[in-house]
């Protein structure tokens, strides 16, 4: 009877740890690691986000250079616990050939505890900011 009781309270007190531990993991603050994106960009792929197919590049070095900055100084909103609609476009931040990293664009800004357009979909992060790409 001892061994039912001890194995019940062992049980309860587990329940209780892991449901603490997802609550904590839900609104816990995740902190980035250091944006990856350079002055070293030559252009920006667009491709649609679902289909795949390339819609634009962007080879404006003035406005990759505004695009860059906002994004390194952009707050961010972790999303991976959010439900939304996957974003309008997949952009390909390219270095000459090479694709030095990937971001969603939504057309319309999202309120997901940032206002942006740009989403680092890998990470989860929604990054703020107001700078539109020129795709309509």
């Amino acid at each position: 009877m001892f061994n039912v009781k001890l194995f019940g309270v062992i049980l309860l007190a587990a329940y209780f740890l892991s449901a603490y531990q997802t609550q904590g993991a839900q609104t816990q603050e995740v902190s980035k690691e250091d944006p990856p994106f350079s002055d070293s960009i030559t252009s920006i792929e667009i491709y649609g986000f679902q289909n795949g197919e390339l819609f634009s590049k962007i080879e404006d070095k003035e406005f990759i250079k505004k695009l860059i900055g906002e994004l390194n100084e952009a707050e961010t909103a972790y999303t991976g616990t959010m439900d939304f609609e996957d974003p309008d476009y997949r952009l390909r931040f390219q270095q000459d050939e090479k694709t030095v990293f990937q971001l969603g664009y939504f057309k319309e800004m999202m309120e997901l505890g940032v206002n942006g357009h740009y989403l680092d979909y890998e990470n989860e992060y929604l990054y703020e900011g107001e700078l539109k790409l020129r795709v309509e």
